[in-house]
């Protein structure tokens, strides 16, 4: 009898053990929740729980060389330091290849009542032909514990992708004015030139007015403006030599390494806002020509500051080789020297 009973628990035991070791296993790997190396995929940034990632984009229409807000939300929640971390769009081919992107640190914000960050970017299309058609699937990865084996718990959610629509520039055409009926009506006959009525001719004292009127009233005008603001040209003039001493010495202390492009681009774009008035925040190419010429720049010299916003915008969000050849910094000098010397050979 005994003999029996020692055999039975003998056997139980035997059978029992991996049982209970794979408990105590499952135990402890429920309360692990540090991802492990073994199959971590390699754009995980360390986020440790449960996670679901959403975009949304305004406008959605926009016309070539425009900007678009995309924001990409995170919701989910996991333990404290394993929190995630803002996507990075760059590293994905299909964003690197179709938008030049900017991040916006600034705006970024949590949601505590809504478990949620959001992240924010300003994009804007490379491409007109062929169009950028949509913005792609931003995909997060996040480890969500208490999985077996662990590797399994290494997962990706995805964004659905955004329709876009990328039209050219609209180029608005004058249109004239609806003349009356009488203009297209043909005469003829031998009357069609004569006149028969001796137009008076103009006496000495009124040629004399006629030439001295204008001068005498542009000066007129202009001792008047002197005296009610004196300092006014002046003062413009301060203005002025000082946004270029600045944006000089701002250069002169920079360097041509791979920040060049945006620095100089910056200190550029802020001297023709103190120089010019130019009111865009991030001026395109195309607005800088644009306000040049509408300020009184030369045309020529108008296409060669906006060929140097273009080189930049090339550098910064272009492929590697478009980032060598360019002296961004004594280009930026010599922009500068030329607008100086172009305005005050038109004042």
């Amino acid at each position: 009898m005994r003999t029996g009973t020692a055999a039975a628990l003998l056997v139980s035991a035997f059978l029992f053990t991996p049982v209970a070791t794979g408990w105590a296993a499952w135990g402890e790997a429920e309360d692990d929740s540090e991802p492990p190396v073994a199959g971590q995929p390699a754009d995980f940034d360390g986020a440790v729980g449960s996670y679901k990632i959403k975009t949304e984009a305004r406008p959605t229409t926009l016309q070539a060389e425009d900007t678009l807000l995309l924001t990409a939300r995170i919701i989910g929640s996991g333990p404290a330091g394993r929190l995630p971390r803002r996507p990075n769009l760059r590293r994905l081919p299909d964003f690197k290849r179709q938008f030049a992107i900017e991040d916006l640190p600034d705006r970024d914000r949590y949601l505590a009542g809504e478990h949620t960050w959001e992240f924010h970017y300003r994009l804007r299309p490379k491409s007109l032909m062929p169009p950028v058609k949509q913005i792609p699937a931003v995909p997060f990865v996040f480890f969500k514990p208490h999985l077996i084996p662990p590797e399994l718990g290494y997962q990706t959610d995805y964004s659905r992708p955004i329709a876009l629509q990328l039209i050219p520039r609209a180029i608005v055409q004058a249109q004239p004015a609806p003349m009356p009926d009488q203009v297209y009506e043909l005469m003829e006959g031998p009357e069609l030139l004569r006149n028969d009525r001796a137009l008076p001719s103009p006496g000495p004292a009124a040629v004399l007015l006629l030439l001295l009127a204008p001068p005498a009233l542009c000066a007129g005008w202009y001792i008047t403006w002197r005296r009610l603001y004196p300092d006014a040209a002046r003062l413009a003039h301060r203005r002025r030599s000082r946004a270029a001493r600045q944006a000089l010495e701002a250069l002169h202390a920079a360097t041509n390494e791979d920040g060049a492009p945006k620095t100089t681009a910056a200190v550029l774009a802020n001297y023709l806002r103190q120089r010019a008035d130019l009111t865009a925040a991030e001026p395109t190419a195309a607005e800088v020509a644009d306000h040049l010429q509408r300020s009184g720049f030369s045309s020529l010299l108008a296409a060669r500051v906006a060929e140097y916003f273009r080189k930049c915008d090339a550098a910064r969000f272009g492929p590697e080789p478009l980032r060598s050849g360019t002296d961004f910094v004594p280009a930026a000098v010599e922009l500068i020297l030329a607008l100086e010397a172009d305005r005050e050979v038109g004042e």
